[in-house]
């Protein structure tokens, strides 16, 4: 006589109910570790282009700089994106809900915003960087005149790269008196001063105190910080 009998509804219930709990217990363990894996890998790449970059600057200069990550030519190719980019870089350093955004530093299948580029600077600040003394001793800027220096008539461009370097030299006054001989400014900390940011771990673009981008800094280091780094390392 077969005296075996199926589970009842009851029972069915009870194991489903015990499995949801387990579920929710669970998944978000299980999401947070995948974020913290991609971060990792993330941090990674960064650590991989931050030696290049000290390898190129062995070579070139302590104080030079390739004028496109690209330029190092770094095998395999996905080390230039960060395993959250679902647009394999597409979309350039900064997401489409990042709030500033600045196209001319994107780099085709690069996820990552790299400070010390050579393209023209676009950044407000930035084209009130000095780019040499007129003869009769005034500063000539990038964008011609500007409040500091209505008469100015500018020389030319700025790139990024020129700009960051003065920024992090000169700290916060760097565009107010760039070529003076006894400067006001003083210089960022070079382990809190961002060389490549990294803008696909932020889930709310509008939280300026989230310290979810990825930075890798001029040294090397990798630090975390929200949009405005600066917070971090005031001078």
């Amino acid at each position: 006589m077969n005296t075996h009998r199926g589970f009842t509804l009851t029972e069915m219930l009870v194991v489903m109910g015990i499995v949801a709990v387990l579920m929710s217990i669970l998944f978000p363990a299980y999401t947070l570790a995948r974020k913290r894996t991609r971060k990792l890998q993330c941090q990674n790449n960064l650590d991989q282009i931050g030696k290049a970059i000290k390898r190129y600057q062995a070579q070139w200069g302590y104080r030079c700089y390739p004028l496109r990550l690209k330029d190092l030519e770094l095998v395999p190719g996905d080390i230039y994106l960060c395993p959250l980019d679902d647009f394999y870089g597409k979309e350039g350093g900064k997401p489409p809900r990042s709030p500033t955004q600045y196209p001319e530093t994107d780099e085709d299948g690069v996820s990552y915003l790299y400070e010390f580029c050579g393209a023209q600077c676009s950044w407000a600040q930035g084209a009130k960087v000095g780019v040499g003394i007129a003869p009769d001793g005034r500063i000539r800027f990038a964008s011609g005149p500007t409040d500091f220096d209505p008469l100015a008539s500018g020389w030319g461009d700025v790139s990024w790269q020129e700009v960051k370097k003065k920024q992090l030299k000169y700290g916060v006054e760097f565009w107010h008196s760039p070529d003076n001989p006894n400067p006001e400014g003083t210089g960022y900390p070079e382990a809190n001063f961002p060389m490549i940011r990294c803008f696909w771990h932020m889930e709310n673009p509008d939280d300026q105190n989230e310290a979810h981008v990825v930075n890798l800094s001029v040294q090397s280091k990798p630090f975390d910080s929200g949009p405005q780094w600066e917070k971090l390392s005031r001078p």
